[in-house]
């Protein structure tokens, strides 16, 4: 590898740990919604849903937890994780790119910016697992008197105690499933939408605009390809035991809850895909915009 190339990869590393706080701090609270609606109880015979949308979920967690201890419960982990799962994200999609090229210059094909996307899949799965555990566990907690979890590094420390180093890894491969095909949809319409929409402003005129629009959609792309499989994950991360067999998780959440189960909170995932992953993008393509003008690419 070049010393160009290992200068590239260390751009998309920090531009991707830039944009990935940035994302943190706009998602957490739809993200929080998302985690209590999928891992609700199923209401006994002639009972109500505890929540009945994403909207009534958001209400309730306001009202009896307040809006940032409610909303943000568990934030600081995703801040703290969410530099390095974003750098991976960049950082890997920067290698898969690599391993395509000849030349940095060289432009890749569509089909091409979709194995990198996968590849990027492949390279975060190890620093997300972890991450989304502990987030995962504090987010389904219901009031906060019954809190098991005082924070993200009491969560850590418990798990770490009781399941020792294999419990922060729990629910690795229904993550990879999620990751690796989403990552490719995920950048493929990122690459695409950007492209489309760039060619119709100048060079010379050349606005945001395209970046904003192109990383929300990309984001709601991947989280339309991305949610049945993290139902499944949020399922096998807060549930006791280790025997999640994927499969049987499958038809049982089919059978008892019904196929639309697996885009429970479908709304409060896209409301937060398009902000997030707009802002993930613009702050990524400004940070490479200031580290190409330190570090000219010759």
């Amino acid at each position: 590898m070049s010393k160009e190339e290992i200068i590239e990869l260390a751009k998309d590393l920090i531009a991707g740990a830039v944009s990935g706080v940035c994302g943190v701090i706009v998602g957490h609270p739809f993200d929080t919604i998302k985690v209590k609606l999928q891992t609700m109880p199923i209401p006994g015979e002639g009972e109500a849903p505890r929540y009945s949308g994403s909207f009534d979920c958001g209400r309730k967690i306001i009202v009896r937890e307040g809006f940032f201890k409610g909303l943000f419960k568990g934030v600081s982990a995703p801040i703290l994780s969410g530099t390095p799962i974003n750098a991976a994200c960049f950082f890997s999609y920067g290698v898969g790119k690599q391993l395509q090229q000849t030349n940095l210059d060289d432009k890749l094909t569509y089909t091409q910016v979709f194995i990198a996307g996968m590849i990027s899949g492949l390279g975060s799965v190890l620093v997300i697992t972890p991450s989304e555990r502990v987030k995962c566990l504090i987010q389904a907690e219901e009031g906060s008197s019954h809190r098991k979890y005082k924070g993200a590094f009491d969560c850590t420390f418990k798990i770490l105690k009781t399941e020792g180093l294999k419990g922060m890894f729990k629910g690795t491969a229904i993550t990879s499933v999620r990751e690796i095909p989403a990552s490719g949809l995920y950048f493929l319409t990122y690459e695409w939408l950007k492209n489309h929409l760039s060619k119709e402003s100048s060079k010379e005129h050349q606005s945001s605009i395209p970046v904003i629009v192109a990383g929300g959609f990309a984001g709601m792309a991947y989280w339309t390809l991305a949610l049945p499989s993290d139902i499944i994950k949020s399922r096998v991360q807060t549930e006791p035991g280790n025997d999640h067999r994927l499969l049987r998780m499958f038809t049982s959440l089919v059978k008892y809850e019904g196929i639309l189960t697996f885009y429970r909170g479908f709304d409060a995932v896209l409301i937060r895909a398009f902000p997030t992953n707009a802002i993930i993008f613009l702050t990524y393509e400004l940070t490479m915009k200031c580290l190409n003008f330190l570090f000219p690419h010759v």
